[in-house]
C-alpha cells in the first residue's frame, strides 16, 4: 500500500529513466515529483537538493524545468520544438 505522494514518487523515478522522454514530459515529471515531497514535509531547497542528486542534473537545471511545468501547453509545445521565444530570448 502506497499513499498518493508515494505512488507519484515512484511513477515519476521509473518513467524519468527513459532515455526518449520530452521536455515537457520530464517538466511535468519533475514538477509532480517536487509537489508530492513538499506533501511529504521535504520543502523547497531540500526537495531541488534531493532531485538533484537522485537525476544527476544541477539544482538550477531541475527548478528551471518545474518552471517550465508552469507554461501552457501552447508555449511548452513551442520550447519542445526550439522555438520558445520571450521578449527575444529563448526560454530554455
Amino acid at each position: 500500500d502506497m499513499t498518493d505522494d508515494e505512488a507519484v514518487l515512484a511513477m515519476v523515478d521509473s518513467n524519468i529513466q527513459r532515455e526518449d522522454i520530452s521536455i515537457s514530459e520530464k517538466a511535468k515529471a519533475y514538477s509532480m515529483k517536487y509537489e508530492a515531497m513538499k506533501h511529504q514535509g521535504t520543502g523547497g531547497g531540500l526537495s531541488l537538493d534531493i532531485m538533484s542528486e537522485q537525476t544527476g542534473e544541477s539544482q538550477k537545471t531541475v527548478q528551471r524545468y518545474i518552471g517550465l511545468a508552469r507554461l501552457s501547453d501552447e508555449l511548452l509545445d513551442l520550447v519542445c520544438r526550439g522555438q520558445g521565444v520571450s521578449d527575444g530570448n529563448v526560454v530554455v
